[in-house]
């Protein structure tokens, strides 16, 4: 059986309890998928604290259980809140090999608020040697990340912190493969 996932978007503002809705005047292309696996699951972030240390990040994606997927989305269930995402890129071991080499490890931050989502639509990205070079500029002030110097990586891992000092979120996050 044929499968496909399509990413929709849409938001609604309330004003004195009138709601409008605003969506894209266009359509979302539909991805083929495998027909599956598609995984929900739920997690809980603990509150940070003043006084105690921290609890470890939560994993909440790891290229282990689904090294191709075509969409990774999360949301706050918690309702108002905030969450900070770290994805962590690498650079494969080879054309033919995804298992990462280890030797261009860079984090990137992702903020997730309570009243949006995070959506990564591709494992495919971009990472640059350099652990300077990566988060700089080149001289016309464009993003390195961005130049030719700039080599094929994916993402490998997704962690999620809290940062409540007074109650755990809970996070939401389903995986297309």
């Amino acid at each position: 059986m044929a499968a496909q996932v399509q990413s929709t978007f849409r938001f609604t503002i309330i004003e004195d309890g009138v709601s409008s809705t605003y969506s894209p005047q266009f359509t979302i292309p539909a991805v083929p998928i495998a027909g599956g696996p598609f995984q929900s699951q739920r997690f809980t972030i603990p509150a940070i604290s003043d006084t105690d240390p921290w609890p470890d990040p939560t994993l909440i994606w790891s290229w282990e259980n689904s090294p191709t997927p075509k969409l990774i989305v999360a949301q706050l269930r918690s309702g108002v809140g905030f969450v900070r995402l770290a994805l962590m890129r690498d650079i494969p071991t080879s054309d033919t090999d995804i298992t990462p080499s280890g030797s261009g490890i860079k984090w990137t931050e992702h903020p997730l608020a309570g009243h949006s989502e995070f959506k990564l639509n591709t494992v495919e990205c971009a990472s640059i040697a350099s652990a300077s070079s990566f988060l700089g500029q080149d001289g016309d002030g464009f993003p390195n990340i961005l130049s030719d110097s700039a080599v094929d990586a994916r993402f490998y891992k997704i962690y999620a912190r809290n940062t409540s000092y007074t109650a755990d979120a809970t996070l939401e996050v389903w995986v297309v493969e």
